[in-house]
């Protein structure tokens, strides 16, 4: 069975670069409902690649800087991961 949503509020928290929304909901599961509160960024779709170097029998990924890995303590603030981005209006994520 699939879960549902009755959704209760929103509120614009920010309209910089990316919507910043707080959305109020009840999340219904069979029998069980529970009120929730969640902030998301309303942004594009994005997509990720793992490409495989067969010759050298190994994934290639990427070592990035994130503001909120150095602010959770990360001592470098870089991360190793998958290359990724946002999908273009006009494209498919394939």
């Amino acid at each position: 069975m699939d879960a549902t949503i009755n959704l209760q509020h929103t509120d614009l928290l920010s309209d910089e670069r990316y919507q910043l929304k707080k959305y109020s909901y009840q999340l219904i599961d069979g029998d069980q409902s529970t009120n929730k509160v969640t902030e998301l960024y309303i942004r594009p779709d994005a997509v990720a690649v793992l490409p495989y170097d067969e010759e050298r029998q190994t994934f290639l990924l990427t070592r990035q800087f994130r503001l909120v890995a150095c602010l959770n303590g990360t001592s470098s603030g870089y991360v190793i991961e998958a290359c990724a981005g946002l999908i273009d209006d006009n494209q498919q994520p394939e």
